[in-house]
């Protein structure tokens, strides 16, 4: 999601975020979702390209 694409542009960390949040228990795993934010959110863990 934050790596260029030549159908898209990356979208930024807050975007990630919300993306994951809003697919959460559809397309992400609920519970793995909850760590993976807080880690983002509470400990500042930064997201890398891959």
């Amino acid at each position: 999601m934050t790596s260029e694409r030549s159908y898209r542009k990356p979208l930024s960390e807050k975007e990630v975020l919300l993306e994951i949040l809003r697919n959460a228990g559809s397309q992400f795993d609920p519970v793995i979702t909850k760590i993976f934010v807080e880690k983002v959110l509470i400990n500042g863990a930064k997201l890398r390209n891959f």
